[in-house]
This record gives C-alpha cells, sequence and structure tokens, in this order.
C-alpha cells in the first residue's frame, strides 16, 4: 500500500517506464504487463479523490487519455481500451489503462497476446508479459 507520491512512484518504476509527461500527470508502462501495453496514469501530487482535481489537472488528464489513445489505436491498433480507476491499495489517484487485442500483436520476433480478450482483465492472477520487451517496442514506436 502506498501512500504518498514518492511511495507510489518507487512502487511501480513510473520513472523507468515513462511515456508520456505533462505538468500534472505521468503515463507508464505498468511493470506488470496483464495485457499488451498496459499502462499507469498518475497525478503528480499527494490528491486522492478524484473530486480533488482542479480545471488545469482535468484538462490535462484529458491530454493524457488523447496519448493514450492515440498510440493504443492509430499505432498498436488496439480493439479496445479498459480504463479502471481502483485506487484500493494505493491511495493516489490513478488509473490502469489496458489496451485489449482481439489478435495476437505481432512486431519483429514478438507476439504478444491479450489472454483475457474479450473478458474483464483479472488483476490477480500473478500473470504478466516480459515489459522490457513492450517496452522496447513502444520506443520504435
Amino acid at each position: 500500500m502506498t501512500t504518498s507520491v514518492l511511495e507510489f512512484t518507487a512502487k511501480y518504476k513510473l520513472n523507468d517506464y515513462k511515456l508520456f509527461e505533462n505538468e500534472n500527470w505521468i503515463v507508464s508502462l505498468r511493470p506488470e504487463q496483464k495485457t499488451p501495453f498496459s499502462m499507469i496514469i498518475s497525478i503528480k501530487s499527494n490528491i486522492y479523490q478524484l473530486r480533488n482535481l482542479n480545471s488545469f489537472q482535468i484538462s490535462e488528464l484529458h491530454e493524457t487519455y488523447k496519448f493514450i489513445e492515440d498510440i493504443s489505436y492509430d499505432k498498436l491498433k488496439a480493439d479496445k481500451i479498459n480504463f479502471l480507476c481502483l485506487m484500493m491499495i494505493d491511495s493516489i489517484v490513478h488509473f490502469h489503462v489496458f489496451p485489449r487485442f482481439k489478435n495476437i500483436f505481432h512486431y519483429k520476433n514478438n507476439q504478444l497476446a491479450d489472454k483475457y480478450f474479450p473478458k474483464p482483465v483479472d488483476l490477480t492472477d500473478g500473470f504478466s508479459l516480459d515489459t522490457d520487451i513492450i517496452d522496447n517496442i513502444l520506443k520504435e514506436f
């Protein structure tokens, strides 16, 4: 369980797997890849409830969603995207993002499957794809 941005940043290796950042939000790969290219959107301040976001933070959140949808739909050809705001264990405002793929994702010698499609992602089963392979693929995009 994390109770601060610093703890959350360390737990999810936000700086190691950062894909996008603006003044208030970071988009990073999840260290545990449930579906190919699973991500996290996280606030960069100690805010614990959505109602405490100000209008500028909400505006920038829209910018982060646009980044995710542009790369997921346009570059990776995801079929759907699931955004989850659970905040059950980690209190900082954040969203788990799961691009969903009906078919196996092929890139060079890599084949990545969304083993849950079309059902909900199981966050508790311990399954994870290789994050470093996914990070390397994204760097090429």
